[in-house]
Formats: C-alpha cells, sequence, structure tokens
C-alpha cells in the first residue's frame, strides 16, 4: 500500500501538470518580470484609474464618465480581484489534484487517462491563442463603445471623445474585459477537468466521514473561486444599479435581473459538481451490500460467543465490532450524492447579492434610521 502512494505521489500528473500557470498573459508578465502580485496590483492602477482621473482632471470639469461610479468599481475593485483569483487558480487546481491521487481516488488501470485529460487541459490553460482571442474581442468591444454600438455611459455615439474618454475606452475596459473573460476561460478549463474526472471509476470511500465518498473536496473550486468571481460580477452588477438610479432605474426593475444572475452564477459554480452524482450514488448502494454481508458476520460471531461461554473469543472484542459497523451504516446511509451542501449554496448566494446591500440600505429613508437608532439606544430626540 505505501508502494502504491509512493508511485501515485510521483506521478506526473501531479508534479508536471500545472494547470492556470501559463497563457498569453502569464508571458508577458514572466517577461517584463512582474510577477509578484503586489507590483502587478500597482502597476494595473498606474495604467488604469491613475491616468483616468488625470486626464479627467485636466479638463477642469469632471465629466459624466469620471463620476461614474461604475468605472471605479471596475478599476479599483473587481479587475484587482481578478488579478488576485488569478494567482489562486493555480494552487487550488494543485491541491485538489493532489488530494485526488494522494489518497489513491484514481486507480491504478485509470491513471493513464487521468494522464490524458490532464495533459489536455494543461495545453489548453497554457495556449496563448485562446488569451490572444479574448485579448482582440476585448479591445474590439472598447472601441465599440466608443463608436456608440454599445450602451455605456460617458461613452455614447456622438459625444466629444475627450481624452479621458479614448484612454477608458481603448485601455481601461480592454483590459478590464480581458481580466474577466480571461477568469471565466479558467473557470471552463476547470469545469473540463471536472467533466472527464466523472467519467473515470474512481475508487471512492463511502464511509468516510465527509459523507461525500472522500471527494468533497472537489467543490473547493466553486467555493472559492467561484464565490469571488460571481461577487465581483455582482459588484459591477450593482455599480451600474447605482449609476442607472441617476437616471430614473429602480431596484425593483434590477432586481429580477440580479436575481437571474445568482441563480446562473450558482449553476454554473455547482453544476460540473452534479456530474458525481451517478459514481456516488452507486458508491451508497455498494457500501450497504458490503456493510450487510459484514453484519451478518458479526451478528453470527457474537451470537456463537453468547451462546459459547468457553468461547475463545471475547464478547467485548464483538460487541465493538458491532458498534463500528452500526457508526458505519450511519455513515454511509447519510453519504451525499451532491459534493455541495445547502450552506454552500447560501455562502455562493450571498456573495452574489453582498454588493446590493450599500444600494438598499441607500433607499432606506433617513427617518427610519432615526427611528432605528432611537429604538436601540432609547435615546429619543
Amino acid at each position: 500500500m505505501q508502494l502504491a502512494n509512493d508511485e501515485l505521489s510521483d506521478s506526473p500528473t501531479v508534479h508536471d501538470y500545472r494547470i492556470g500557470e501559463g497563457g498569453l498573459l502569464r508571458r508577458i508578465e514572466l517577461a517584463a518580470h512582474l510577477t509578484r502580485l503586489h507590483w502587478q496590483l500597482l502597476v494595473l492602477l498606474c495604467l488604469t484609474w491613475v491616468p483616468l482621473v488625470l486626464l479627467g482632471l485636466s479638463t477642469g470639469n469632471l465629466d459624466a464618465l469620471v463620476r461614474d461610479p461604475a468605472v471605479h468599481v471596475r478599476l479599483l475593485l473587481v479587475a484587482p480581484m481578478l488579478l488576485v483569483l488569478d494567482h489562486m487558480f493555480p494552487p487550488l487546481c494543485a491541491y485538489t489534484l493532489t488530494q485526488l491521487q494522494a489518497h489513491a481516488f484514481v486507480p491504478q488501470a485509470d491513471r493513464p487517462r487521468l494522464d490524458r485529460l490532464l495533459r489536455s487541459a494543461g495545453r489548453w490553460a497554457d495556449a496563448a491563442l485562446p488569451e490572444g482571442l479574448l485579448a482582440l474581442l476585448a479591445l474590439a468591444a472598447g472601441v465599440a463603445a466608443l463608436q456608440g454600438f454599445v450602451s455605456l455611459r460617458g461613452l455614447a455615439r456622438g459625444s466629444a471623445l475627450a481624452a479621458d474618454r479614448l484612454w477608458y475606452a481603448l485601455t481601461d475596459l480592454p483590459l478590464f474585459q480581458f481580466l474577466l473573460w480571461r477568469s471565466i476561460w479558467r473557470w471552463l478549463i476547470w469545469v473540463r477537468i471536472l467533466i472527464g474526472l466523472s467519467r473515470i471509476p474512481l475508487d471512492l470511500v463511502y464511509c468516510h466521514p465527509d459523507r461525500c465518498g472522500g471527494i468533497r473536496f472537489l467543490s473547493l473550486p466553486s467555493m472559492v473561486y467561484c464565490a469571488m468571481l460571481v461577487f465581483a460580477i455582482s459588484s459591477v452588477l450593482c455599480a451600474e444599479l447605482e449609476t442607472r438610479q441617476t437616471l430614473g432605474a429602480t431596484l425593483e426593475s434590477f432586481s429580477p435581473l440580479l436575481v437571474l444572475f445568482a441563480l446562473v452564477g450558482t449553476l454554473i459554480a455547482f453544476g460540473p459538481l452534479l456530474a458525481f452524482a451517478p459514481q456516488l450514488y452507486r458508491a451508497r448502494k455498494r457500501g450497504l451490500l458490503e456493510l450487510d454481508g459484514y453484519a451478518s458476520r458479526c451478528g453470527r460471531r457474537l451470537r456463537a460467543a453468547l451462546l459459547d461461554p468457553n468461547g475463545s473469543e471475547g464478547r467485548e472484542t464483538i460487541q465493538v465490532m458491532a458498534n463500528t459497523e452500526q457508526t458505519y451504516r450511519e455513515t454511509v446511509t447519510q453519504l451525499s450524492v451532491f459534493l455541495f451542501q445547502r450552506k454552500d449554496l447560501i455562502v455562493l448566494l450571498a456573495a452574489a447579492l453582498l454588493p446590493l446591500i450599500p444600494t438598499i440600505l441607500r433607499q432606506v429613508p433617513r427617518e427610519d434610521w432615526w427611528a432605528l437608532g432611537a429604538l436601540l439606544t432609547g435615546w429619543k430626540p
């Protein structure tokens, strides 16, 4: 058994395939010697938000673009968060794949299938062409916004092409779009890995205390990566809501879009994990059958010990075996066919709706805040 674990730990699928550590942006970072996250955040800020504000101030009159809260949310909050996600993605993938192999969930006969799966995913993650196409699409989106084909406040068709608008349309907006689409592209690569893993007959531990056959760690990228990604996109949507409210839009008219986004985000995050449901269901059935046989053998030995007072096998030992069987049976019975729980759904929905809280609080009249403060403190004006 130790030898098998050593062979698995030395597998090239752990050491040689580093999902998410390549791509066009990574090559640019290496060429520019910008591999540290804090330097990347500083350069991002100096290339996007600082020039935009300086160009806006140079005109002497801040136009709608610089006063748009959605612009600052994109550049000061969401774009840095996408860079943080870029650094989190490779360790999450490496940890999950290491756990998968270190505990021998992949049978020896199916290791070539896993090797081919990760080799293919590694090629897609390291390819420069997909990210190059995303960069061109992002630049095209910026030009379309500048020409007025895409509705964006401050970049409407026919408006004067001020320096800050040109910079935002040709630099800030394309860079933001590229980082966003690149994050989604990397998640699609991980989804491809999950779908491929679900087709490999994993050696599940049906009595594992995680109640998921021992592979609940596969939901970690969904909980961490997708929760932050959903929060970032939701922040942009809520900032757009703030902008549109100044133009007459209401929270009620925007709420269906946010609810739909929360549901779609939940499906994107946890939908791929449903592919493991058939394996978990079969593991539960197989575990119950095996435990039935174990319980029968344990019961016969206990009966023999009770009827034979001179028996060599201690009754206490057999009783411990029976108690162990009961504990294992409860564990197998509670084995879930889903790799996520209700609290995981709540966390993701909270990440999607959390950016809406400032807008909701702003809708509360000032008199209600005074009344709430008086109720909590007992002070009466």
